[in-house]
């Protein structure tokens, strides 16, 4: 409420000083005041509205009065003081402004014009400090109220600084984020959004396995004083999702859509086909682009008349209008152009209002219908078949006692449809007499339900008198109270088998080689008196039902026991397949000694099966053969050790001769004469080594070239030595075992290529070298012997050469059969290959 008068009230410390005040105010000009004076003291009981204006006049001399100011000030409140002193210290009016005072004035300066300007001047001042303030408050309470408004917001809000410093975040921000509202104020905001796609806005937050997805929108705002960047982000992690959710289960759909082995067909109003699966491409031999956006009369319907074209879209269109089913076939051609018969059913996609698509489920039949015509082919082919089998069928009517037999057979028992009547008594008329008592308790066990599977084989009489054997078999069929209501069955005519058996059981009892025949268990069926006699024993023990191995104890060559799973027989079992021989000793119990069996397992199958029903082992009597060989190796060690003991005595005679020519050449002066002894002893030498690795060799027809050549360069080494010091020597030969018939003519060549280079190669030489290299590759030896002396003279030709040395070497390849080449610079090289195998010249 607006006031008419503007209230003054002094507080003062001098009382005189109230008269001089108030004749100031009515001299200023001032309208309508009221005008109150009151002792210092009271200033603690000032109300707020008690006054307009206040006004201290004080005598104010010492510093310790600023402290008065300072209260007095306080207790006004609001109230604006002006403050009238005789203090004229600068220190003292800046202090007091400072403490809140509107104005400080000298009382020396005071007159009634400034009097007047200094209270309105305070009031207007502090009218606008009112109003600041009131405006500051309102704002304050305005943040507060969309600081709230912020933090109740679903989504996340941010208010960062122009340094990107987060001043505010709201409770949707701390879930978007997974971080507190303290932990998101220590980050940037531009860390915080450094996800964001810049063509979208649209930024991506995943944390404890939850991801948060947004579109980000920013906008400038006055905040405190300044301006301040809002960040909000518009969250659509539930739209994502749901997205997501609408592909996977698109992916999903589809997935089955193309597992479905019937072809799928979708199609629209417009009879377009919009959607197919992979099997639709499979029957129909068309690429999808070829199929898509396709009208499904285009595709399929290139055969079919007119009519049956005008059902089909019929069939659609009622499809779409009343949302019922249609089932149909039609014929169409598939891309290789082979006209196929699909059976078509129309099915209704829809809505809660109307038909939205078809789905066409396709089904080839087209084996069917050509199966269904060629029926009557086939049942023609199969009367044809069963006589050409000799197969006769018989069906028994057991509720009614009535029985039908086929015409085949009656023609297997040689008589025609019409010859004889249907009756359940004919079996016992034909049945051969011995046979008539264990057909009848077998089929009564039948009847019974004590057959799980009927199967037997008797004799039936011709027509002409003689007797056929037949094998029948049969199904039986129950009612629900499990009674036997039928019997469909076969008659086999297997005469010829068991003509066939019979001449088996002939050679099988006849035969040499003793057979045995188990079950799978391994108890013993039969074995034939061969069998009998190799393990002296009577066939009467296998009336028991024994196995093999509790009769007779196998035994390996080891003398180790066989188990019963090592038997042949258990083997072929467990296998399906014929083993190889296995060796095994049994004890005969009448000649009490061993018989050595080279042993056979061999499966049975029945037709159809795929394990053996059963398995027979062959035995064949080695015992004698095992004996003649082990007097054959016995001889043949004899024979290797005297062989042996003659290379051995050969060796001593040849090293013999060797010492004999070593000491003849001692005593030959002239050096191309002891030379000649030289040659001849090394010669000598190189064949004596052959028959010591032959003696010292375990295999008397090979020898190990590698320590042959070894040998014998280390004796030549020996003998070059006053030259062969300054001689190195390579050699590179690998690990080969040689026939001797080849060994010796070889290393002799080796032999007299190395001397000639030992005597000849490095006579103007202080030093030199020799390779030897040997190896094979299949049949084929090559033998490179290098050194790097001299050379030969270019003119040598060792097929004509007249000195004894060129003249072995020629002779040593000639039988060998090898080819040679001599690389005659630098140095000499001989290259020889020989193949191994190349009789011509003897080898």
């Amino acid at each position: 409420m607006k006031k008419d008068f503007l209230k003054i009230i002094l507080f003062e410390q001098i009382t005189d000083y109230s008269a001089k005040l108030n004749e100031h105010l009515e001299k200023s000009g001032l309208q309508k005041y009221k005008y109150q004076t009151r002792k210092l003291s009271g200033v603690s009981q000032i109300k707020e509205n008690d006054a307009d204006v206040i006004i201290l006049s004080h005598s104010f001399q010492k510093t310790s009065d600023i402290e008065t100011v300072r209260t007095f000030i306080e207790n006004c409140g609001s109230t604006p003081v002006i403050i009238i002193s005789d203090n004229d210290h600068n220190d003292f009016a800046s202090k007091s402004i400072e403490l809140g005072a509107g104005d400080f004035i000298l009382k020396k300066n005071l007159n009634p014009e400034i009097l007047k300007r200094i209270i309105l001047y305070t009031l207007e001042r502090n009218r606008k400090t009112r109003e600041l303030l009131l405006r500051n408050r309102e704002l304050s309470e305005s943040i507060s109220r969309m600081e709230l408004l912020l933090l109740s917001i679903d989504d996340p809000v941010i208010v960062s600084d122009n340094d990107n410093n987060v001043i505010m975040t709201n409770y949707a921000s701390e879930k978007f984020f997974g971080k507190t509202s303290d932990e998101i104020k220590k980050i940037k905001s531009t860390d915080l959004l450094k996800s964001v796609d810049e063509n979208n806005s649209q930024i991506t937050c995943t944390h404890r396995d939850l991801t948060y997805h947004g579109i980000v929108s920013r906008k400038m705002i006055p905040w405190n004083n300044a301006d301040a960047e809002l960040i909000t982000i518009k969250e659509i992690s539930e739209r994502i999702n749901h997205e997501k959710t609408i592909i996977q289960k698109e992916k999903y759909y589809r997935s089955i859509l193309q597992k479905i082995h019937e072809d799928i067909i979708v199609i629209d109003s417009e009879s377009r086909i919009i959607d197919i699966n992979n099997s639709v491409l499979q029957t129909t031999g068309f690429t999808i682009e070829e199929i898509i956006n396709k009208k499904f009369p285009d595709i399929f319907f290139a055969i079919p008349e007119k009519a049956e074209t005008d059902f089909i879209k019929r069939a659609i269109s009622e499809t779409f209008k009343y949302g019922k089913h249609h089932n149909f076939m039609m014929q169409y051609s598939a891309k290789n152009g082979r006209y196929r018969y699909l059976d078509v059913i129309l099915s209704p996609i829809t809505d809660d209002l109307s038909v939205l698509y078809i789905a066409a489920a396709l089904h080839d039949v087209t084996d069917l219908v050509e199966s269904q015509k060629k029926l009557l082919e086939t049942t023609s082919r199969l009367n044809l078949a069963l006589k050409s089998a000799s197969i006769g069928i018989w069906d028994y009517d057991v509720v009614n006692d009535k029985v039908f037999n086929s015409i085949e057979w009656k023609n297997q028992l040689g008589y025609k449809d019409d010859e004889f009547a249907e009756s359940t008594g004919i079996m016992g008329k034909l049945l051969h007499p011995d046979d008539r008592e264990r057909v009848s308790e077998y089929m009564k066990n039948a009847l019974d339900n004590k057959t799980v599977d009927y199967s037997i084989e008797f004799r039936l009489r011709h027509k002409d008198g003689s007797y056929i054997w037949v094998h029948s078999t049969a199904d039986i069929y129950h009612d629900s109270s499990n009674r036997i209501i039928r019997m469909l069955g076969c008659h086999f005519d297997i005469t010829q088998r068991k003509l066939n058996e019979e001449k088996f059981r002939m050679l099988f009892e006849t035969m040499e080689q003793g057979v045995i025949y188990h079950r799978p268990d391994g108890t013993i069926i039969e074995m034939n008196p061969a069998a009998e006699k190799i393990f002296g024993i009577n066939r009467s023990l296998i009336l028991k039902n024994q196995s093999f191995d509790k009769i007779m104890h196998p035994i390996h060559e080891n003398g180790e026991s066989f188990t019963s799973q090592e038997l042949p027989s258990i083997q072929a079992f467990k296998s399906g397949k014929r083993t190889a021989k296995i060796l095994m000793g049994i004890k005969n119990k009448n000649e009490h000694k061993i018989h050595w069996l080279n042993t056979v397992g061999v499966p049975e199958f029945r037709s159809g099966e795929k394990n053996p029903f059963r398995a027979y082992c062959t035995f064949e009597d080695i015992t004698k053969d095992r004996d003649n060989q082990q007097i054959l190796e016995n001889s043949l060690i004899e024979k290797e050790i005297l062989l042996k003991e003659i290379h051995h005595r050969v060796k001593n005679n040849l090293q013999l001769i060797s010492s004999m020519l070593g000491l003849q050449q001692r005593q030959i002066e002239e050096k191309k004469y002891r030379d000649l002894f030289i040659e001849s002893q090394n010669r000598i030498k190189a064949i004596a080594i052959i028959h010591e690795k032959l003696y010292q060799s375990k295999d008397l027809s090979n020898i190990n070239f590698k320590e042959y050549v070894q040998s014998f360069l280390n004796y030549l080494y020996q003998v070059y030595q006053d030259i062969a010091h300054e001689i190195t020597m390579e050699n590179n030969i690998d690990n080969i075992f040689m026939p001797v018939d080849i060994a010796i003519p070889c290393g002799l060549l080796i032999n007299e290529i190395t001397s000639n280079a030992f005597k000849h190669a490095f006579k103007d030489q202080n030093k030199g070298k020799i390779i030897i290299n040997l190896s094979k590759t299949d049949n084929l030896y090559s033998i490179f012997i290098s050194d790097n002396g001299s050379g030969i003279s270019e003119e040598l030709d060792i097929s004509n050469s007249s000195t004894l040395g060129m003249k072995l070497i020629a002779a040593f390849i000639e039988q060998l059969n090898g080819k040679y080449e001599i690389i005659k610079n630098p140095g000499t090289s001989y290259k020889i290959t020989f193949n191994y195998g190349d009789t011509s010249n003897g080898i």
